[in-house]
């Protein structure tokens, strides 16, 4: 059990100490900050509003939401930024983040929200997360 301990440890002592991000999904909550690499982190401080279509509507657009990201250096805040995640603001958006996160051999392959808004059904704030989707650059 010691030795799985460790294991573990080790793994997530390296993981965080990295100067690079690697991985294939940054997935960013409401909650706590997501730790990108041992200096860098986000936080969603707000979501501003959510006019995505819901599921088993039809829409005339698709809509988009609306949040304020912290931005963290070291664990201080250096930054609050304004974001419209939709489809249209995509290039602005991956710009942003990919000006921030080191990235290595990896470019964003999309943005996405989560969950999904569903008729009828209230979205709690805490349940919002923004995700970063990468893939291998060509």
């Amino acid at each position: 059990m010691k030795k799985l301990f460790f294991g573990l440890f080790t793994v997530l002592l390296v993981a965080c100490s990295s100067d690079k991000f690697n991985e294939d999904v940054l997935t960013i909550g409401t909650t706590e900050k997501s730790v990108v690499t041992k200096d860098l982190s986000f936080k969603i401080e707000k979501f501003l509003y959510d006019s995505r279509c819901p599921e088993g509507v039809n829409c005339v657009w698709a809509g988009e939401v609306h949040l304020l990201l912290g931005v963290y250096e070291n664990n201080s805040k250096m930054e609050e930024v304004d974001l419209v995640i939709d489809y249209r603001n995509f290039e602005q958006n991956k710009t942003f983040f990919e000006s921030k996160i080191p990235l290595e051999n990896k470019k964003i392959e999309s943005i996405q929200i989560s969950p999904n808004r569903v008729e009828g059904l209230k979205i709690e704030e805490k349940e919002y997360q923004l995700k970063l989707v990468f893939s291998e650059k060509k």
